[in-house]
């Protein structure tokens, strides 16, 4: 890997009406070591043009390894921007601490291994020239970035890039005798600058992703957003294993001093505990002092909060003036408004009280929260989009999904709002709630039935059994007082939790399935000491892309899946450790071709790296079977130039990678111990020599795809086969089916 040059080229700023050439600082380190200026050091408004506010930036070349600024970039967090450079021409920048937020999260650094600063630099960047005046500069970057997300922005003279200035140096410039929003600015800064320096910690600005599921609830969400800074706000979070929590708001007015009213909110409301998030009451009296402490009663936010037991799917809430949501009963099309008494608006009163307000929800209930915009903005004709509209599509889509209700409204409203009309007035967020219906979450049975005695009479699992014309019959009480359960057999949650206590301990080969509906964190421990090794989610979209014949019997052959059956898939041979590098190419490549990029845009990256570590794992298994000495990077060629093979499989809505080796020692028990130490919090050591698996590495692997399947014909082969679903989105917090299975004995 190489490192950042030891120098870099560091253009100064110049302005001879100031009659001053700053010193010029020439090597990389002094440039990232310097600290950017603080709000204390910008100089008075002596210049009419933002020449004075220009600070030193950094050029690096393209050809810079993206971990080699990250790595420097821990060390200088303060850094502020980066331009990138290629044949002495800017080519493009990066925004540090947007960079370092991605950086932060899960699995970002393996992903961005091979990446050089040039395949991740904006090209697109937004500059100023030094001869801008302060007033008509602030008006281009509102115009740009309404939002203010952006640190820093280049500074050019003509086409020389000279240097860079920071936002909030800018809007001071222009700003410097409004105490109050001085001090905003500076506290804002202070508190992103120490975020940046924690680098795992996330920016609170930002929204959550606009669709989600947690436990047995569904999310989506759309913002329309104005041409001004706004402060619409919206949030979801799960408080413990029970609750989750909801929140949407909407702070008044527009522009700068809106949107830092959001990001208090948010960050007050992150930082409470998850006691207090559990009473919607005392949650928005507290927000309402950090709104007071912020807003100087000059700003107000009104702010809906609630929190949802997906046991008994009751929604407790409180509302501070915000708009009333609407409830859609699964049994009844009309909307039904939560109205309450009018109750303050956060920031308006010292000591304000709210009222606990609650509805027990059905199962295909859903929620509908909103801001202001979508009632007030209007058209062409000055009609408001109102609510007689609103409660009318509501009524239309209240039997679609929660994500189809979303899009319907916000396709009408924008309709409306957009009839001969350039812009919105106000931002717009949709936020719908919807509690799955009963059949996603059944439990479904096993191909020998272990019926627990209260479970339906004719199971989904039976329905599926007989769909595929496979044999099934129902688990007698002999089967397991003998100790002597059928195989294959799936066990049922229900049953599994009724009759752990007589199961005896099952051979390799020999394990159930678990059709588990259970976090494996809290029952990992026992199904190792039971030697259940088959694991598979219900509800599980892979049980309808692969099918149970294949979940069920495919390990009677040593390749387990047959991806023929599956789809036509191209399979790589690796004779030798070198041809790694060649084959992950290779098989990006092939991924590219498919166009797998346009359904999901992560998965050539993620591929690339399950890939990496799955084959190192075979390298240490190969030679260890044959007894060949090898440590992660070494060059070695193999006995069999067919041993070792990598494979890609596609079709409409799967992705398979399968690689195999020919070491048949992997220990499937010693699987499950790294998941279990992970899932426990205490995190896996590396084991890498052990029967050729590494600990983390596969654990990683388990989070990143969405099935994970192991089959080991002992002492002749292993192959893993990871399932994506092409339509998916990245997913490394739910659990997901994994299966280690045998090879049948002859």
């Amino acid at each position: 890997m190489s490192a950042i040059p030891d120098t870099l080229r560091i253009t100064p700023p110049y302005d001879a009406a100031i009659g001053a050439t700053p010193p010029r600082i020439d090597s990389g380190k002094e440039a990232l070591t310097k600290r950017s200026h603080t709000l204390d050091e910008v100089e008075p408004v002596n210049n009419n043009t933002i020449d004075f506010l220009v600070k030193p930036i950094a050029l690096l070349p393209g050809s810079t390894r993206v971990l080699a600024l990250h790595d420097k970039l821990i060390q200088h967090p303060d850094t502020q921007c980066v331009a990138i450079a290629a044949d002495e021409q800017v080519t493009g920048l990066i925004y540090c601490r947007q960079f370092l937020k991605r950086m932060s999260e899960p699995y970002q650094r393996e992903l961005n291994e091979r990446k050089l600063l040039s395949d991740i630099a904006e090209t697109g960047y937004f500059s100023l020239q030094a001869s801008e005046t302060i007033t008509t500069a602030l008006e281009k970057l509102l115009a740009h970035d309404p939002r203010l997300k952006l640190d820093a922005v280049p500074i050019f003279r003509d086409t020389k890039l000279i240097g860079q200035i920071a936002i909030p140096a800018l809007i001071l410039a222009i700003s410097r005798n409004q105490t109050a929003l001085y001090q905003q600015l500076a506290e804002m800064s202070q508190r992103l600058h120490s975020e940046v320096s924690k680098t795992a910690a996330l920016q609170a600005e930002l929204l959550p992703a606009q669709q989600a599921r947690l436990d047995n609830i569904e999310i989506a969400s759309q913002v329309f957003t104005s041409t001004e800074v706004g402060g619409d706000f919206f949030d979801y979070f799960v408080l413990d294993q029970n609750h989750i929590g909801i929140a949407i708001g909407d702070a008044s007015g527009h522009g700068v001093p809106a949107g830092m009213l959001v990001s208090a909110a948010k960050g007050a409301l992150h930082a409470l505990p998850t006691e207090t998030r559990l009473n919607p009451a005392v949650t928005l009296q507290q927000l309402n002092q950090a709104i007071l402490a912020t807003g100087m009663r000059q700003l107000l936010m009104t702010f809906c909060y609630g929190v949802i037991n997906t046991q008994d799917l009751v929604f407790e809430y409180a509302n501070a003036g915000h708009n009333f949501p609407y409830w859609l009963r699964n049994n009844d099309n009309t909307p039904l408004m939560l109205d309450t008494e009018g109750e303050a608006p956060l920031g308006l009163d010292n000591q304000p009280t709210y009222q606990i307000h609650s509805v027990r929800l059905q199962a295909g209930d859903k929620l509908f929260f909103y801001t202001d915009g979508l009632i007030e903005n209007t058209n062409t004709q000055e009609e408001e989009f109102g609510y007689e509209r609103l409660e009318s599509h509501l009524t239309n889509f209240a039997k679609q999904t929660s994500t189809n209700l979303v899009k319907g409204v916000a396709s009408y409203a924008s309709q409306h709002f957009q009839t001969h009309k350039p812009d919105i007035d106000d931002d717009v967020t949709l936020l719908c709630i919807e509690v799955a219906a009963p059949a996603q979450y059944q439990q479904r049975q096993s191909i020998s039935i272990g019926v627990a005695d209260f479970e339906l009479r004719t199971t989904t699992i039976e329905q599926q059994l007989q769909q595929t014309k496979l044999p099934f019959q129902r688990l007698s009480r002999q089967h397991i007082a003998m100790h002597d359960l059928p195989s294959p057999t799936i066990l049922t949650q229900h049953f599994f939790n009724a009759n752990f206590r007589e199961l005896v301990a099952f051979k390799p080969g020999q394990s159930p399935i678990l059709l588990t509906a259970r976090s494996l964190s809290k029952q990992i421990s026992l199904l190792r000491n039971l030697g259940v090794l088959r694991l598979i989610q219900e509800a599980d979209p892979i049980i309808d892309y692969v099918g149970w014949p294949t979940l069920l019997l495919g390990h009677i052959g040593d390749e387990f899946i047959n991806l023929h059956q599956l789809c036509q898939p191209i399979r790589f041979y690796l004779s030798q450790t070198a041809d790694k590098e060649i084959t992950i190419q290779q098989l990006i490549a092939a991924m590219e071709r498919a166009q797998l990029a346009q359904t999901r845009p992560e998965i050539i990256e993620i591929a690339a790296l399950i890939a990496d570590e799955l084959l190192e794992n075979a390298f240490m298994a190969s030679s260890k079977r044959h007894a060949q000495p090898y440590a992660k990077g070494q060059d070695l060629v193999f006995q069999d130039p067919q041993g070792i093979s990598l494979a890609l499989g596609c079709e409409p809505h799967l992705i398979a990678i399968q690689i195999s080796d020919d070491g048949g020692n992997f220990d499937g028990d010693k699987l499950l111990e790294r998941l279990q130490r992970n899932l426990y919090g205490v995190g896996v050591q590396s084991h890498a020599s052990e029967n050729g698996m590494g600990g983390a590495g596969l654990y990683m692997v388990w989070r990143l795809a969405d099935y994970l399947h192991i089959h080991i014909a002992p002492g002749k082969r292993t192959s893993i086969t990871v399932f994506f679903h092409a339509n998916g989105i990245a997913d490394d917090v739910h659990e997901k089916s994994v299966q280690i299975t045998y090879q049948a004995s002859n």
